[in-house]
C-alpha cells in the first residue's frame, strides 16, 4: 500500500510542476481522421495538460493545445500588438516626413544590427 501512495504522491507532484508550469505533459501527433474519431479522448487529454498535432494528408495542420496555453500565447500577442502600436504612433509623430520605405530601411538596418550583435555574443561565449 505504501508503494502505491507513493507512486500516486509521485504523479500528484509532476502534474503540479507541469501545470505550474504550464508545460504540456505530452505532445501527441495524429491524423485528422483518428482526431475526429476520438475527440472525446483528445479533449479530456488536453484538459490534463497534453497537447495534439493534428496532420491532414501528412502535414501538420492545428495544434489542440490547454486553454492556459493559448491564453498565455494571446496575452504575449497582445502585450507584442500593443508594442507596435506605440511604436507606430511615436514613429509618426517624432518622424513625420518619414516615408513607409525609408522606415522599413531603418528597421531592417536594426534588425540586421542585433543579429550582427547576437552573433557576436555567441562567438564570445564558444
Amino acid at each position: 500500500m505504501a508503494a502505491n501512495s507513493a507512486i500516486c504522491d509521485n504523479s500528484a507532484i509532476r502534474a503540479i510542476y507541469v501545470l505550474e508550469r504550464n508545460i504540456p505533459m505530452t505532445e501527441k501527433t495524429i491524423p485528422a481522421y483518428e482526431a475526429r474519431r476520438q475527440f472525446g479522448k483528445m479533449i479530456r487529454d488536453v484538459e490534463k495538460g497534453d497537447s495534439y498535432i493534428v496532420e491532414r494528408h501528412g502535414e501538420p495542420a492545428v495544434a489542440v493545445v490547454p486553454l492556459r496555453v493559448y491564453e498565455r500565447s494571446k496575452r504575449k500577442r497582445d502585450r507584442f500588438m500593443e508594442i507596435m502600436r506605440k511604436a507606430q504612433e511615436n514613429s509618426r509623430r517624432n518622424y513625420p516626413d518619414m516615408t513607409e520605405e525609408e522606415a522599413m530601411e531603418l528597421a531592417l538596418e536594426a534588425v540586421a544590427a542585433v543579429r550582427a550583435e547576437r552573433r557576436a555574443e555567441r562567438l564570445s561565449q564558444e
